[in-house]
């Protein structure tokens, strides 16, 4: 919808509905936003952002999450993703595995992520865990690199971030974050990251 703008709704930041709490409001909020979509003829948006933000040190995501609460995040996330598939929209959660808690921007250069799969289980991962475990049709890989799956690769580009994001029992459609973004480009010129 930040794309579109006027006459369409200006929608409040998603950091809103989980400092709101209301996983009803949240879940409204999500299906008012994806009926103006599909009013449109869209049928797929991706979004929401399920990331949880670290704070002011998270230059990218911020007032995009739900949350710094990973617990709080993956309620949000869940319910917002469910009131666009309520209104004929495919959510794509994003991005995995999870670009809220690196302090590089991956629109210019690759972020690292240096935490544990155990650390990224226990907080960035709970919300697409989450949303997973409601169905959610679509998740989209985030170009951060991480070293406990895959050093120096972009996650959105490494196998093994694929197969743990199955491993978390997700069968739908993976989608990759754009690839014209500095983490993918500055390593990948010339379109070889394809």
């Amino acid at each position: 919808m930040a794309r579109l703008g006027p006459p369409l709704t200006e929608w409040p930041a998603p950091m809103s509905y989980g400092a709101a709490g209301s996983e009803g409001l949240t879940r409204e909020a999500g299906q008012g936003l994806a009926g103006e979509l599909a009013g449109l003829g869209f049928n797929v948006d991706f979004a929401p952002d399920t990331d949880v933000t670290m704070g002011p040190t998270d230059p990218t995501i911020g007032a995009r999450s739900m949350s710094a609460d990973p617990a709080a995040a993956a309620v949000h996330g869940t319910a917002f993703s469910q009131g666009m598939l309520a209104a004929g929209v495919l959510p794509a959660v994003k991005h995995f595995p999870g670009h809220g808690s690196v302090t590089a921007d991956s629109h210019l250069s690759l972020p690292v992520q240096p935490a544990g799969l155990e650390e990224l289980r226990a907080r960035d991962w709970k919300p697409f865990q989450a949303a997973i475990a409601a169905g959610t049709p679509m998740v989209m890989t985030g170009h951060i690199a991480v070293p406990a799956l895959e050093p120096g690769v972009p996650a959105s580009l490494s196998a093994p971030t694929y197969a743990a994001l199955r491993g978390l029992g997700f069968e739908g459609v993976a989608v990759t974050d754009a690839l014209n973004m500095g983490a993918v480009t500055k390593q990948y010129p010339g379109g070889k990251a394809a």
